[in-house]
C-alpha cells in the first residue's frame, strides 16, 4: 500500500509539473528551461526539476522570471555593478526636534527685553544685529542708517548673551547638517536612476526615497525658518526618526535588488 502511494503521488507529481511546463511554453521563460533531454517526458522533466537548487533568497516568482527572460532575449541584459549605498546622516534628531520646538529668547537682564517682548520685535531685531555684525556696521541701525545712541548700542550688546547664542549657533549648525543630509540622499538617487534602464524594479525604490527627501526637506525648510525666527515655536510634521528608519530600510532593500540581478546577470552569462 505505501508503495503504491508513493507511486500515485509520483504520477501526480510528474502531471502536475507537465502541466506548468505547458502553459510556460508561449512565454519567453521557456527558452530559459535547462537540459533540452528533461523536456521530452514527464518523468524525465520531473526528475530535472527536482534536481534544480535555489541559489539564492530572492523570492522568484513567475512574472519576475518572465520579465527577466523577456530582457535576455531583447538583448538589454548588462553587467551589473552594485553601487555603494551608505547613507550617514549627520543631523541629531533629538537636538533638532528640541530647539525647532523651544522658543529662543535671551534671558538677559537688557532694559530693552522687556519692550522687544512686549511688540514682538525680537527676531527683528535678531536680525539686523547680526547684519550689523556680518557688515561691520558699528553702532549703525541697519534698517534706519542712523547712529545708535550709546546707551542702546551697550544693551544691545548685553542683550544677546552666551545662552541665546549658543542656541542659535546650534540652529545654524543643524542647518548645515540637515542640508548635507538631503543633498547626500539627492545624490543616491541619482546613482540609482542611472540603473532604472537596466533595473526597471528599481523605480519602486525610487519613488519611494523621493517620498522621504521630500519629507526630509521639510525640516530643512522648519530650521531656515528658526534660523530666521529664532522666538517662533516650530512643530514638525513628521518623526524625523521614523524618516531615517525608512531611509535606512528602503537602501537596504534596494542594494538587494541590485545584488539579485547581479547574480541573475552572471547566471546568464554561464
Amino acid at each position: 500500500a505505501a508503495i503504491q502511494e508513493e507511486c500515485d503521488t509520483r504520477s501526480r507529481l510528474e502531471e502536475t509539473a507537465w502541466n506548468t511546463k505547458k502553459k510556460l511554453e508561449s512565454l519567453a521563460v521557456f527558452t530559459y528551461l535547462k537540459g533540452s533531454g528533461a523536456l521530452r517526458s514527464k518523468a524525465t522533466f520531473t526528475e530535472e526539476l527536482l534536481r534544480v537548487e535555489v541559489a539564492c533568497d530572492d523570492e522568484v516568482t513567475l512574472e519576475s522570471l518572465t520579465q527577466r527572460a523577456e530582457r535576455l532575449q531583447s538583448g538589454e541584459l548588462h553587467t551589473i555593478t552594485v553601487p555603494t549605498l551608505t547613507w550617514t546622516p549627520r543631523t541629531e534628531i533629538d537636538s533638532l526636534e528640541r530647539l525647532l520646538s523651544t522658543p529662543i529668547i535671551p534671558t538677559s537682564e537688557s532694559t530693552l527685553l522687556p519692550l522687544i517682548k512686549q511688540y514682538g520685535l525680537l527676531d527683528w531685531v535678531t536680525r539686523g544685529h547680526n547684519l550689523c555684525k556680518q557688515q561691520n556696521l558699528e553702532r549703525i541701525c541697519p534698517y534706519c542708517q542712523q547712529d545708535l545712541p550709546n546707551q542702546i548700542a551697550a544693551e544691545l550688546e548685553v542683550l544677546f548673551d552666551t545662552t541665546y547664542t549658543e542656541s542659535t549657533n546650534a540652529v545654524a549648525s543643524l542647518l548645515n547638517s540637515i542640508t548635507s543630509d538631503y543633498n547626500s540622499l539627492i545624490e543616491i538617487q541619482k546613482v540609482i536612476s542611472q540603473d532604472l534602464h537596466n533595473i526597471p524594479t528599481l523605480n519602486d525604490y525610487i519613488s519611494t526615497l523621493t517620498q522621504l527627501s521630500s519629507k526630509l526637506d521639510q525640516f530643512r525648510i522648519l530650521l531656515t525658518t528658526k534660523h530666521d525666527h529664532p522666538s517662533r515655536e516650530l512643530d514638525p510634521p513628521y518623526s524625523l526618526a521614523e524618516i531615517f528608519d525608512n531611509i535606512y530600510t528602503t537602501l537596504s532593500q534596494c542594494l538587494e535588488e541590485y545584488r539579485s540581478e547581479e547574480r541573475f546577470s552572471r547566471n546568464a552569462e554561464t
